[in-house]
């Protein structure tokens, strides 16, 4: 689900995605995982877990998949 999203963020002239914070992020990908269960896409209702979101982001941050921005 995190990977879906943060795929489909708009990117710079630069091909980076435009910065967020995490908090944005997290609230959007809890979003896209209601918008999901609506239309029944998905049936795990865990997904919209801000626990299990943030330690997405987290792991995808220590993986350095995911850029965190010191501001």
């Amino acid at each position: 689900m995190a990977c879906l999203h943060l795929l489909s963020l708009p990117v710079d002239v630069h091909g980076r995605a435009l910065p967020k914070r995490p908090k944005d992020v997290s609230r959007d990908i809890q979003q896209l995982a209601v918008r999901l269960l609506e239309e029944n896409a998905v049936r795990h209702y865990e997904i919209l877990s801000m626990d299990l979101i943030g330690n997405t982001l987290a792991m995808l941050a220590d993986l350095n998949t995911l850029y965190k921005d010191k501001r």
